[in-house]
């Protein structure tokens, strides 16, 4: 049993991580926006499109790398989750082995193929 607490640790650890992620990117989104407004009010010409570019691409990197370690996490943890249904004999945890986006995708929703 301790094999198991010390796994829904870990599984408790990384679905923080994910929220911290996803909060940081919707606040990544509200920054990029109020930095798009203040540019956009102050540069005029050649100064706002390069700025505007700047933005545009630091925030498409950051958020890339994001959804990279997103990703990266959720596949851990739907193999924790198949880990600790092969010791409890049954299928007890299922959300990112069946339901997350590592299996039913990001932006297109596919239908969760099953186990």
């Amino acid at each position: 049993m301790d094999h198991v607490e010390i796994l829904l640790k870990e599984y408790d650890t990384l679905r923080a991580e994910i929220i911290a992620r996803q909060s940081g990117g919707f606040q990544l989104v509200i920054i990029a926006g109020a930095v798009f407004t203040w540019f956009a009010e102050r540069a005029t010409g050649q100064r706002l499109w390069i700025g505007m570019a700047a933005l545009v691409m630091a925030s498409c990197f950051l958020v890339f790398r994001a959804v990279q370690d997103i990703d990266l996490i959720a596949k851990r943890i739907g193999e924790i989750e198949q880990e600790i249904n092969q010791i409890a004999g049954a299928s007890l945890l299922k959300w990112e082995s069946r339901l997350g986006s590592q299996r039913t995708g990001w932006i297109i929703r596919r239908k969760p193929r099953s186990n």
